[in-house]
């Protein structure tokens, strides 16, 4: 969501009493969902991992795409802008409009390169937002990758409020004392334990929102298939042993060196604490967990379509052969056509 939104969104919850919000990171911002039919007869490229695709156009094109997409313009650079073209294709709002007939107002706090953290903390940080005139909310939550960790921002745009840090280092278009952070987090901060940890957390966060704001909450992880109780226990038995900067995960029952093992054991942990770490898990609210055509992912909803079984990033680069997944490895505007159509029958209950 955009600072320039809140005014238009206010309105619309004045008229519908009703709000649908979608947390998550680009996924659920809508990124790749340029109009089908521009996607597919378009030219599209990828300068690097982690910025936007791109279209190769003419002066003509450029002229004509502006002037016959009013959701299209140009930033200080000169460059075509797609943003509020993504979001307009985004699920939630396809969801909204197609399905619901404006009847439910559409709130994207999807936010692209950032973590769970920092999608659903908008919540605290958007004040001028009336969700108050909503008698009915559904919240729509795509988990990001649990990597990722954010911290609220004391440099801000309109859209983003958050600095995220992933655990792993040579980001070289960071600099100074954040670059410092990075490394730090991925030194003495980040496993794959404590990313699960803080994503639990964050998850009974939101849960407890929800309960509070009586509203229904549906899950379903953007691309990450580590969303799941076994994984997720099988991760927080492992013991964290960091030498330099190492990071060693090590199982309880390692049969490789037992003696050692134990010996951790015996000076962190204590009796009983395997099946503390089951509880823990049990507080997410698998529940709320929903697996469109029995896939665990939105980005596993749209490779089933290709039919060729690869994953959704092999596509990086180069896009999906039937365009379920674009040239920046994320769903297409058809892609989220089709979310949008499974979270409408989950939510009047085809599925139940």
């Amino acid at each position: 969501m955009f600072h320039h939104q809140i005014k238009e969104i206010n309105n619309d919850l004045k008229r519908t009493k009703r709000a649908m919000i979608s947390f998550g990171c680009s996924f659920v911002e809508g990124q790749g969902a340029i109009d089908q039919h521009l996607y597919e007869d378009l030219g599209w490229s990828l300068e690097h991992t982690g910025v936007p695709m791109a279209a190769e156009l003419t002066e003509k094109q450029e002229k004509n795409l502006l002037k016959k997409h009013p959701d299209l313009y140009k930033n200080l650079q000169g460059k075509i802008e797609w943003d509020r073209m993504e979001q307009k294709n985004a699920f939630v709002n396809v969801l909204c409009n197609k399905y619901y007939g404006n009847s439910w107002t559409p709130i994207n706090f999807g936010i692209r390169g950032k973590g769970n953290r920092a999608s659903i903390r908008n919540l605290y940080y958007w004040p001028e937002l009336k969700l108050s005139r909503a008698k009915e909310i559904i919240v729509i939550w795509s988990p990001s990758g649990m990597e990722r960790y954010d911290f609220v921002n004391d440099v801000f745009d309109e859209h983003n409020m958050f600095h995220t840090m992933w655990p792993h280092k040579n980001q070289d278009h960071i600099q100074g004392p954040r670059k410092q952070l990075w490394d730090a987090y991925a030194d003495a901060i980040y496993s794959e334990k404590q990313a699960i940890l803080e994503t639990i957390a964050t998850a009974i966060e939101l849960k407890n929102w929800c309960r509070v704001h009586n509203a229904k909450l549906i899950i379903t992880p953007a691309f990450d298939e580590a969303y799941n109780k076994e994984h997720m226990i099988s991760r927080l038995n492992d013991v964290i042993m960091r030498n330099g900067d190492m990071v060693q995960q090590r199982k309880f029952a390692n049969q490789e060196n037992p003696t050692k093992t134990a010996l951790i054991r015996k000076k962190n942990y204590y009796p009983g604490y395997s099946d503390t770490l089951t509880k823990i898990v049990q507080q997410f609210p698998w529940e709320d967990m929903f697996y469109p055509q029995g896939q665990t992912t939105f980005a596993n909803l749209c490779t089933k379509q290709e039919k060729t079984q690869q994953h959704f990033w092999e596509y990086n680069g180069v896009g999906s052969p039937n365009h379920w997944i674009t040239v920046c490895a994320h769903p297409s505007a058809k892609g989220h056509q089709l979310f949008a159509e499974e979270l409408y029958k989950k939510i009047e209950g085809v599925y139940d």
